[in-house]
């Protein structure tokens, strides 16, 4: 067996260090690129009114902050839902058509909710009555803790 030069010795060494610090970096690096990928969801309940103050039988347009991580932002918007308490049972609505996605409101006096965009025409159930749109309102997830509404806006929303 042939000695190792000194040479030799400290290009093996170098290379060494070399490969662990390419590791370290790299690993910190891919780490860094995929941990969105990994990281878990997690549910943000929104507390929009007192479930006491609400109508029985009307629905209700109410609007809340919501709050989005977005990197390592947050931002915050202005948005809605409608609400609709019949006795106990509590119904949170989208507040966008799904047709096109437009505004749509209450008419008392029909007891429908209206979409203007294509005059769109929903129960109070939020079941189509008439006009293109392919489906029901779109629902959110709703719940009451401690007599205050709470809705998880982020998910798509259960179809009627």
């Amino acid at each position: 067996m042939a000695e190792a030069s000194r040479r030799s010795f400290f290009k093996y060494v170098t290379m060494f260090l070399g490969g662990v610090i390419s590791v370290v970096i790299g690993g910190n690096a891919t780490r860094y690129f995929i941990a969105p990928a990994w990281k878990q969801k997690r549910e943000t309940w929104i507390k929009v009114a007192q479930f006491h103050v609400l109508p029985n039988g009307i629905p209700v347009s109410l609007n809340y902050i919501q709050r989005k991580l977005d990197g390592w932002m947050t931002i915050q918007g202005l948005d809605s839902v409608w609400l609709l308490r019949e006795n106990e049972n509590l119904t949170a609505f989208n507040p966008k058509c799904t047709h096109l996605g437009c505004p749509y409101r209450w008419d008392e006096s029909q007891s429908v909710f209206i979409c203007p965009c294509h005059t769109a025409v929903f129960s109070k159930t939020g079941e189509v009555v008439s006009g293109p749109p392919p489906r029901p309102l779109d629902r959110f997830p709703v719940k009451v803790e401690n007599g205050m509404v709470m809705v998880l806006p982020e998910l798509k929303g259960e179809k009627a």
